[in-house]
């Protein structure tokens, strides 16, 4: 096998004894010129062993290769079936008998034989590391086998569990490690098994050695499934060259060949998957429950979940935004949940011709709404949706505080997601003193109530003049809002938000209309009973 062919993984969750490889080898030619050019490239060899093809109908042997089968050639047969051979190990031992057995069938080995994973055999071409620099280094060292074996090692499990090791966060590289530190953290190598699928390439009279055994492929599986192949299957025939003046040259195929599943075992493997598919969900529903938590009749319940994402073209860098939840009349929410909270700092940068400072901060509320007076000939008492309220604000390194604007933002009507880019502003004082102190020292003009930056709190009636506040322009806030509604009239497939009010505020006074109804039907019978009664007394 030449190094210069490539390998090729795959993956497999199929058990792998049921893996099989066809190989097919064949002489292609009885003699090519030897290449006096040593220089000369290996696409021009192969294309000079193909013009040179002048026996293709040679004896063609053909083998199926199941995984690790051992198939023995010419030189371990006469070996192990010789009478006068004495094992030395269990495994020579048992090759001793499988070849007696085989010699007593009259079993005749051919050129293709394998190695298994239990062979003390190690494909050297496979150790890429040199020794020296020195051009001749054919041959690995005694270092480089011991530890090309023990690479096919399997790793000890160690005595630390993983929940135990633990990584510093400072000072990672440690220079001088200790024994029981190197043991700790040294790197575990997923264990593999290895195949080889060989061919030997001797003469009939030559005496059977090892130099005339050739790799055609190297299997390696690991523990995970991963199957690497090299060379890959055939696309086209793969050449070897044997040694010597002679340089016979053969070529040879790779054919994937295991078995595929049966109609039998598919429907079988899919009937599981089904199983298990609807036990799965079955444990997912018992975990979760069939119903969900409705609120009470007559109240409706709203999540928002919110996302502070950026703002962008503001005077100072060290942005920080505060928000508050402001809730008009008949709202109500936990009371061991906040109102109002704080982004982090977020430092500003260059995007185009914006500076724009990146938060991605999440918040969260959950609301309620009850009505229990309204009036439905006075359409103006239909509330209003709750406001969130947010102040910009910069602190720098040097203990300067900056109010950089106000903006606000109203709860959507109706539920879904909302991307809103909100532009702020801030107040402007009355002479540029207040400028100066912004710049050199901080300080700026601010509102006493951040419910100002909509509708005041304190506001009474329909009309709200700002008329001579005085303010600036500045930046940009881009928050997000994903808001849901949950009420029990969802179930008739409200559609209006006015019908959905109307029905919420109607259900408030249901159980007084209910009380109502049941105290006269209590009446109209103690009447009946009464008129009864003073018949019996007449007659």
């Amino acid at each position: 096998m030449s190094a210069n062919y490539s390998s090729c993984i795959y993956r497999s969750k199929d058990p792998v004894r049921n893996f099989k490889i066809k190989v097919i080898l064949q002489r292609a030619t009885g003699k090519t010129p030897y290449a006096q050019n040593e220089a000369e490239t290996k696409s021009s060899e192969l294309a000079q062993i193909k013009s040179n093809i002048i026996d293709l109908h040679s004896k063609r042997e053909e083998v199926i290769v199941n995984w690790q089968t051992k198939i023995f050639s010419k030189r371990e047969y006469l070996r192990y079936s010789n009478d006068n051979f004495e094992p030395k190990t269990i495994l020579e031992d048992h090759y001793k008998e499988e070849c007696l057995k085989l010699k007593e069938r009259s079993y005749q080995p051919g050129r293709i034989f394998t190695y298994i994973d239990s062979d003390p055999f190690e494909f050297y071409d496979e150790i890429e590391a040199e020794v020296t620099q020195a051009p001749n280094t054919a041959i690995p060292s005694y270092l480089q086998k011991v530890q090309s074996n023990l690479k096919k090692r399997r790793p000890l499990v160690g005595k630390t569990k993983p929940s135990e090791v633990t990584i510093p966060k400072k000072n990672i590289v440690n220079y001088s490690p200790t024994k029981e530190e190197s043991s700790r953290f040294k790197t575990k190598i997923v264990p593999f098994h290895t195949m080889y699928i060989m061919a030997d390439l001797s003469t009939a009279e030559n005496t059977f050695t090892m130099n005339d055994e050739v790799v055609l492929c190297c299997i390696k599986i690991d523990s995970n499934g991963a199957i690497v192949m090299k060379p890959d299957f055939s696309k086209d025939s793969y050449f070897i060259q044997t040694g010597g003046f002679a340089r016979e040259t053969y070529e040879y195929f790779l054919e994937h060949v295991s078995s595929g599943i049966t109609t039998d075992d598919l429907l079988r493997e899919q009937r599981l998957h089904k199983e298990l598919y609807l036990r799965h969900s079955q444990y997912i529903k018992n975990l979760v429950g069939t119903e969900f938590k409705m609120p009470v009749i007559g109240v409706m319940k709203v999540h928002i979940f919110g996302e502070i994402i950026s703002a962008k073209n503001f005077d100072y860098d060290d942005l920080h935004v505060y928000y508050q939840l402001d809730l008009p009349k008949n709202w109500h929410i936990d009371r061991s949940v906040p109102l109002s909270g704080f982004t982090p700092t977020s430092r500003t940068k260059v995007e185009g011709d914006d500076e724009v400072a990146y938060f991605s901060h999440p918040f969260e509320f959950d609301l309620y709404y009850k009505n229990d007076e309204f009036n439905p000939l006075n359409h103006d008492e239909l509330p209003k949706m709750p406001k969130i309220l947010f102040e910009v604000a910069s602190y720098d390194s040097w203990n300067r505080y900056r109010t950089e604007g106000y903006t606000w933002t109203q709860i959507p009507v109706k539920p879904g997601m909302y991307t809103e880019s909100k532009p702020c502003w801030r107040p402007r004082g009355d002479s540029l003193i207040y400028e100066l102190r912004r710049f050199f020292i901080g300080g700026s003009p601010e509102l006493e109530d951040i419910t100002y930056t909509a509708i005041p709190s304190d506001h009474e009636g329909s009309i709200l003049s700002k008329f001579g506040f005085r303010t600036f322009t500045t930046g940009t806030l881009n928050i997000r809002l994903n808001t849901v509604f949950q009420s029990q009239i969802f179930l008739k497939r409200s559609k209006k938000t006015s019908g959905l009010i109307d029905n919420l505020a109607n259900f408030s006074s249901v159980n007084d209309l209910i009380a109502i109804l049941e105290g006269f039907n209590l009446a109209k019978n103690k009447m009946i009973e009464a008129r009864e009664n003073s018949k019996v007394l007449l007659e």
